[in-house]
Formats: C-alpha cells, structure tokens, sequence
C-alpha cells in the first residue's frame, strides 16, 4: 500500500469542535460522533485491511477561505478514524497502528460547499 485517502463531505454542523466538546455531555457529543463514524465507516467498507503502522493526515476543504483554527477538528478527526476500525480498514487505532495523526487546511475553498466540508484522510505506511 503506498496510501489509501477516504473521502467524506458533510455538513458543517456536524462537525464535532473540541473547543464545543469540553462543555457536551455525553449524549450530546454520542448523537454528533454517530453520523461522521457511520459515514467513515460506509467509506471503508470492502477496502482490504491495512497491515502495519500508518500516519493519517486529514485535509478540510471548506467553501470559502476564511482563516480557521484546523486543529479544533480533531475531534471530527478521530470519529472518522474510529469508523474506519469499525470497517476493518484498521485494526486497531492505538499508537501500535497509527504513528501520526496530522491536520491541516491542503485544500483550496470550495464554492460548491457551501454549508458543508469536506475531509480527506489518508492513511500511508509508517517506517517502522
């Protein structure tokens, strides 16, 4: 595998913000991580394991380029690595799977998106 990039668009209000986090109780926070690891997990489906340790970079695309704090996400991040254990993409996503989680903003505004984001993950190998 040289590396493997799943794709979700979703809407904007159902991305999970860790800053919004803090203050969610649990129910809150369950009923907004079901839709994102469902969908990361749909996105899997069929796609044989990967084998070994990998690094996960996730990529948002937004509508417009308005200057974003990206490393609030990572709990929309995390979601969508959880679905792809789910899938059986991975086998686990502790640190004997995944080496490195990145996030970041790679991809030019999207007019199309309007009231939505899209994330790419993609999952390479790791040196061991």
């Amino acid at each position: 595998m040289s590396a493997a990039a799943f794709r979700l668009v979703t809407p904007v209000g159902e991305l999970i913000n860790i800053n919004a986090e803090r203050s969610m109780n649990r129910f809150t926070r369950a009923r907004l991580v079901k839709p994102i690891r469902e969908a990361a997990r749909s996105l899997g489906a069929g796609h044989p394991m990967i084998d070994g340790p990998v690094n996960i970079e996730a990529r948002f695309q937004w509508a417009d380029a308005r200057v974003r704090d990206t490393s609030n996400w990572l709990p929309t991040v995390k979601a969508m690595v959880d679905g792809l254990v789910d899938a059986g993409v991975l086998a686990r996503d502790d640190d004997r799977t995944v080496r490195h989680t990145g996030i970041g903003v790679d991809l030019p505004p999207q007019p199309g998106l309007k009231g939505y984001t899209q994330i790419v993950l993609t999952l390479t190998k790791a040196v061991r």
